[in-house]
């Protein structure tokens, strides 16, 4: 007859079994209180008021945890000793199936109510839809009818809002856990210390209990609705809370190695008991240097930086202040803290974080110190006008006068306009007969020099000796040289006097236009012509700087086995802008403003003919255009000539 649990009537066989096991196993009782011991079947128990399991233990521990909320310290409470107990049935098991011999996952489970029984956590009551298969299918439903928890809060007339049986889930669970082999967990849903009719149990696997709960509610409606706290034991859940809090920690650590800012933990005395790389770079020590140190050896008042008073009182969780931090070599750091108190357990510690504020403050003195001036030149010129106010008022009565002589003073201005205006238009016109004067004059005698020399050469060849011919070869090419100086000069100087007659240009067709006109037959050189944006400006000005820049980029690539000339070209913004690169000998950009300059020249005039103005005459034109010029270059590497000119004129 089974008396120390309550199963359907299918299962009595076997608990029959099971309770003739477990009265064998509890019959070898020996107690001896003058060694305090009490042994059962050779194995040592104790024995603990079930009250001191309970109700005891939560008041402990709200006390111990008081300061994060009778929730948490409940919750603490709950996940200490639903472990504890799971791990205590565990290895009751364990120790029983192997003093008893029992090989049958059912026996071994059996077992455990009876166990239970005898040992004084409850008897069981185990419901006929009850299904305990060995696979993730395990299924028990069983009530608890004195429950040695539920039973100690309601002697002591206390009542809870939370199922208090939590060791008796952990116990059992463990103890049908190791009987079968495979995790198990228990939860009370109803329970006799809240005011329920029963303390009510179902385990199952973990992955299906929150299912098998839903689906118990479901069938019974009534009493759902009683049912309004009941909680999944955290034994499992808390093994994934521990592996996100070691995430968590992994990524404070690598923030805390990595921040650029300097990391400070230190204790209620100051001392730090935890720094960051970025704390003993910014100072100077190594880590441990820090580790001996103090915050008070460390961090001194500002002088001289207008910082606020530092904080010190550590009953706010969070200050701002600056400071001068002193580094290892004696000079300061002016930093940024923010410090942010916490608590672990009854100790007080704080983290503070300090910023290098060095350019801050020097912006800061720099702003004070244009204030400054901003002020004495406000009160300067305060003065001034106090001053010419008084001025004013005194004459107030000279003032028809004084129009009058400002009508002289403007007929007067008129009049010396209209002289310079006439001075300025015969300059211009003197100009104009001056290089009228220079095309013509100049050319003259150049052509006699050239015409006599060329007779001369003719004539009295034979006359001559090396040296003489030599001579005589190098007048004619200066005079040559001479007549091209004379032409971009005058070039250059129309450029300046030639009104610009604005149209829309086709670039794409201009260009092809201005690679006919130029000697481009050399045999190796390659043209690439990308598309290029419209422009608007005088077509003619805006053909000789495609001009120039190309046969530029020739003269420049002839030494090229594979000579390169690319031609492009895209808007940006307010302009369109356009380029000629080559493949060339380069230039060294730290010649680059000489690079625009009439007469400037960075290679010399055997090596590269020319006179050093066409690049001037390029930036004339752009300028006119109210475009812009610029360059880049490598030697030996090539060079990309850019002009741009607004897209609305």
């Amino acid at each position: 007859m089974l008396n120390t649990v309550k199963v359907p009537k299918q299962f009595e066989p076997i608990f029959q079994k099971a309770q003739d096991y477990v009265n064998k196993y509890f019959k070898k009782r020996k107690e001896d209180p003058s060694k305090g011991t009490i042994e059962i079947f050779g194995e040592r128990y104790i024995l603990v008021r079930a009250a001191s399991m309970s109700i005891d233990f939560f008041e402990s521990i709200k006390n111990l945890y008081k300061d994060q909320g009778e929730e948490d310290a409940f919750n603490v409470a709950r996940q200490l000793l639903f472990d504890i107990a799971h791990a205590i049935g565990r290895q009751d098991a364990k120790n029983f199936h192997k003093k008893m011999n029992l090989k049958d996952p059912i026996e071994k489970l059996s077992a455990g109510p009876v166990h239970f029984s005898h040992s004084g956590w409850a008897f069981v009551d185990i419901f006929a839809e009850s299904r305990p298969a060995p696979d993730e299918s395990y299924y028990l439903i069983y009530d608890h009818p004195f429950s040695f928890e539920s039973d100690a809060w309601l002697r002591s007339r206390r009542k809870s809002d939370f199922p208090v049986c939590i060791m008796n889930a952990g116990y059992s669970s463990g103890w049908c856990e190791e009987s079968f082999g495979m995790p198990l967990v228990a939860s009370e849903i109803m329970c006799r210390a809240k005011g329920d009719d029963a303390c009510r149990f179902i385990m199952a696997h973990p992955s299906k209990i929150e299912g098998y709960i839903g689906d118990y509610l479901k069938k019974e409606p009534k009493l759902a609705k009683k049912i309004t706290k009941y909680e999944i034991p955290g034994f499992f859940k808390r093994k994934e809370m521990e592996k996100a809090l070691q995430e968590s920690e992994e990524k404070y650590r690598a923030f805390f190695n990595t921040a650029k800012d300097g990391i400070f933990i230190d204790d209620k005395t100051g001392k730090f008991i935890d720094v960051n790389p970025a704390a003993c770079e910014s100072l100077g020590y190594s880590k441990e240097e820090l580790l001996k140190l103090s915050n008070k050896e460390i961090d001194l008042e500002a002088v001289g930086y207008g910082a606020s008073k530092k904080v010190r009182d550590t009953s706010a969780q969070k200050v701002m202040f600056e400071v001068n931090q002193k580094r290892k070599d004696g000079s300061f750091l002016p930093v940024e803290i923010t410090k942010t108190f916490f608590s672990v357990g009854s100790q007080r510690f704080s983290l503070s974080i300090a910023r290098d504020i060095t350019e801050r403050k020097r912006a800061e003195g720099a702003l004070l110190k244009a204030n400054e001036e901003l002020e004495q030149r406000v009160k300067e010129r305060t003065e001034e006008l106090v001053s010419t106010n008084k001025l004013l008022r005194d004459e107030i009565g000279e003032r028809k006068q004084a129009e009058a002589e400002i009508r002289r003073l403007n007929e007067e201005l008129e009049q010396r306009v209209h002289q310079r205006t006439a001075q300025l238009e015969a300059t211009n016109q003197e100009l104009e007969s001056f290089c009228y004067s220079v095309s013509h004059d100049l050319r003259a005698p150049l052509r006699a020099i050239n015409g006599f020399s060329r007779i001369f050469f003719e004539e009295y060849l034979d006359k001559l000796d090396d040296e003489g011919k030599r001579l005589l070869h190098i007048i004619q090419g200066n005079t040559y040289k001479m007549g091209e100086l004379i032409d971009d000069l005058l070039a250059l100087s129309r450029i300046g006097r030639k009104d610009i007659e604005l149209s829309d240009i086709d670039m794409d067709t201009l260009i092809q236009t201005v690679f006919h006109e130029i000697e481009t037959t050399k045999g190796n050189l390659q043209v690439s012509l990308k598309p290029l944006p419209p422009a608007r400006g005088d077509e003619g000005m805006i053909r000789q700087v495609f001009s120039n820049l190309i046969a530029n980029a020739i003269k420049f690539t002839r030494s090229r086995e594979a000579a390169m000339i690319e031609v492009g070209g895209y808007a940006k913004d307010s302009e369109n802008v356009f380029y000629v690169r080559d493949n060339g000998i380069g230039f060294d950009m730290q010649y680059i403003d000489k690079l625009f300059g009439a007469f400037q020249r960075l290679h010399s005039g055997e090596e590269f003919e020319g006179t050093g103005i066409g690049l001037a005459t390029v930036e004339r034109i752009i300028n006119r255009h109210g475009g812009r010029v610029w360059a880049e270059g490598k030697e030996n590497e090539g060079a990309t000539f850019y002009f741009s000119l607004p897209t609305e004129r």
